[in-house]
């Protein structure tokens, strides 16, 4: 589910154990809470590109939620590192990220991600 978009999915269960026949049932309980789509990425600091630039990089090279537009923190985590490779490549070698925040907006179906 959180791969899916789904932030704030909780899953819970219950077990029913039957010590007579050693039968173990679960039966899971799933909450798939709202799906999260990213509104923005809002990039600030000392930048050698426009912030744009940075957005659509981290879109584009990360995971398919996020080429969606959908928020996976895992996706985004994987976008600003592929980021900083590919600046360090290009001779910016102190590239990085200082911190990471998620703003979350109408009852947590988006988010702004500020980095």
């Amino acid at each position: 589910y959180i791969s899916s978009g789904y932030a704030f999915a909780k899953v819970q269960f219950e077990e029913d154990i039957d010590e007579k026949n050693f039968v173990r049932r679960l039966t899971f309980n799933i909450s798939e809470g709202p799906r999260v789509k990213i509104k923005e990425f809002n990039i600030t600091g000392r930048l050698s590109r426009s912030p744009d630039f940075y957005s659509k990089f981290i879109k584009n090279n990360s995971s398919e939620a996020i080429a969606d537009g959908l928020y996976v923190r895992s996706g985004v985590e994987i976008g600003l590192r592929n980021l900083i490779a590919q600046l360090n490549n290009e001779g910016f070698l102190r590239s990085r990220v200082q911190s990471v925040r998620y703003e979350f907006l109408r009852d947590n179906k988006e988010v702004i991600v500020k980095v």
